[in-house]
C-alpha cells in the first residue's frame, strides 16, 4: 500500500542485458518500477546493500573519530578534508559523492548483468576493509572487543 502511494510497484519484465561477449540478450526478471522508470530487483538489491554499508561507514566513522581522533581516519585524503573543513563536512561530501557514484552503478547493473558481481566483491570489500575495523575498534573502546 505504502509502495503505491509512493510511486513503486514491483512487477515481472524482461531487462535486455549485455553479456561477457558483448552480446545483447533479454531475460525474464523481477522489475522495480518507479513512476515509469524500471530497475532490475537484484540491480536494486545490491545498490541498497552497497548505499546501506557507505551510511553504516559513516556512522561509525563519526563514533570511531570522536573516540580516537582524526589520527585514526584511514584515508589520507579525507583525514586532510577533516583537518580543513571539519570531521562532519567531510564526511557528508564524500559521502553523498559516494552515493551518487553508488546509484550511477546500480543504473548500469540494471542492464549489464555482468557488472552485478564487480557491486557484490565492493560490498564484501567494504564490509571487510571499512565496516568491520570500526566495529572493533569502537567496541574496543568500549571494552567488549572479541
Amino acid at each position: 500500500m505504502v509502495l503505491k502511494k509512493l510511486g513503486i510497484e514491483i512487477k515481472e519484465g524482461e531487462t535486455e542485458g549485455v553479456t561477457y561477449s558483448g552480446a545483447r540478450k533479454r531475460r525474464r526478471t523481477v522489475l522495480i518500477e518507479v513512476r515509469g522508470n524500471s530497475l532490475s530487483k537484484r540491480a536494486f538489491e545490491l545498490g541498497l546493500l552497497l548505499a546501506s554499508l557507505q551510511l553504516l561507514d559513516a556512522v561509525l566513522t563519526m563514533i570511531g573519530l570522536r573516540i580516537y581522533g582524526i589520527e585514526m581516519e584511514g584515508n589520507s585524503l579525507l583525514a586532510k578534508f577533516m583537518t580543513i573543513y571539519g570531521t562532519f563536512p567531510a564526511i557528508l561530501a564524500t559521502k553523498l559523492f559516494a552515493l551518487v557514484v553508488v546509484a550511477f552503478m546500480t543504473w548500469y547493473a540494471h542492464s549489464r548483468t555482468w557488472f552485478r558481481p564487480v557491486i557484490a566483491a565492493l560490498c564484501a570489500a567494504y564490509m571487510l576493509l571499512a565496516v568491520i575495523p570500526w566495529v572493533y575498534y569502537v567496541l574496543a573502546a568500549q571494552g567488549q572487543a572479541w
